[in-house]
């Protein structure tokens, strides 16, 4: 249900994977941080409009710290492409 990763994730669910989300309501930094702080190792965030309208993502400007994960925007139809292979148990 954390489709948009702007949740904490729940327990070790994401511990060493990359995690893949959808862009949208949050920042890239806080989709980052949530998965960073479930011990993530990297997030994929697929664009949530066709054609991808941005080509890089950008960090809050609030003084946060920044996540130390790697973190890379994908286009939306490579992000559902992906995101039914996992479904399907790939």
């Amino acid at each position: 249900d954390n489709i948009e990763g702007c949740s904490p994730f729940v327990g070790g669910s994401v511990r060493d994977c990359v995690v893949l989300v959808s862009r949208g309501i949050c920042s890239f930094a806080l989709k980052a941080q949530n998965g960073q702080d479930a011990g993530a190792v990297g997030i994929l965030v697929y664009d949530n409009v066709e054609p991808t309208t941005i080509t890089m993502m950008h960090a809050s400007s609030d003084g946060a710290p920044l996540p130390k994960i790697p973190a890379f925007l994908i286009t939306k139809i490579v992000g559902l492409g992906l995101w039914e292979r996992l479904i399907s148990g790939e």
